[in-house]
């Protein structure tokens, strides 16, 4: 038998096919990491790490056909390549997290003002395209709260801003990434999951159609505290919230459902 026979006999397609899926599942789990973390734009991501994961697939056969024949130079020279295109997907994912949180503490800095217009004050934050129709409503800010909710949540990538309106309070939060009801829904486990971890329970529902998404969350504080929230999400990964904390009443029901992803007067 020739040497060629030979190594035709030693080389199984379908361990080169397993192999190269392998390496496919590697480029694919840092982006799915990083997306179901809410740290970077989940389209994005998927739209960055679909070349590597090709990519992947290939030179991953190419990987394990030079293995199987015992070329160890060939197959040392594609795992150097695997390898480092591995590095740096995750380091240009990780950049694009940091930019992220950079960008959400850019965006803290900068609170809605209250405008005047011909219906009223409007509270609006140009940067993030997020108003909120006050109706009436009389709000001021109240830095104090909100670095007190930032000390509980340090690790998210979310500005917030807290307001008083009267004895009431108003929380309004902005953040990218969330262009999938994968997300929406992340996020809404993750909002049930720090209440329970405070015991409180939290019920809600998440509605999404072509790309827009609406998250309703009520929280029990007991009888004579009344906390609800209501997020909205667009096309290009923007989710805006509103969680208002007030006597059993709720009188500030009608606040929540202005809140709006459009540009400011």
């Amino acid at each position: 038998m020739t040497n060629d026979e030979n190594e035709r006999r030693s080389f199984s397609w379908l361990k080169a096919f397993g192999h190269s899926v392998a390496w496919l599942l590697a480029f694919l789990v840092p982006s799915l990491g990083f997306s179901i973390a809410g740290v970077v734009d989940a389209r994005k991501a998927g739209e960055f790490s679909a070349g590597f994961m090709v990519v992947g697939l290939l030179v991953g056969w190419l990987w394990s056909f030079a293995r199987q024949r015992g070329r160890a130079t060939s197959a040392a020279v594609w795992l150097f390549i695997l390898i480092a295109m591995s590095a740096y997907q995750v380091f240009v994912l990780a950049a694009a997290a940091g930019s992220r949180m950079e960008s959400m503490e850019s965006l803290q800095a900068k609170p809605p003002v209250v405008l005047s217009s011909r219906s009223g004050g409007v509270l609006c934050q140009h940067d993030f395209g997020l108003k909120l129709p006050l109706a009436g409503v009389s709000v001021t800010l109240a830095p104090e709260l909100a670095t007190t909710l930032a000390e509980k949540n340090p690790n998210d990538a979310v500005a917030r801003w807290v307001y008083r309106a009267g004895a009431d309070i108003v929380v309004l939060l902005a953040a990218r990434g969330f262009d999938s009801k994968k997300s929406l829904q992340n996020f809404m486990d993750g909002a049930r999951g720090t209440a329970s971890n405070r015991n409180v329970q939290a019920n809600g529902s998440l509605d999404w159609a072509d790309g827009y998404g609406t998250i309703l969350l009520s929280f029990d504080q007991g009888e004579a505290v009344r906390a609800n929230m209501r997020c909205i999400s667009n096309p290009d990964g923007k989710l805006a919230c509103i969680q208002t904390i007030s006597s059993a009443s709720d009188p500030l029901a009608g606040l929540r459902q202005r809140l709006e992803l459009s540009p400011c007067p």
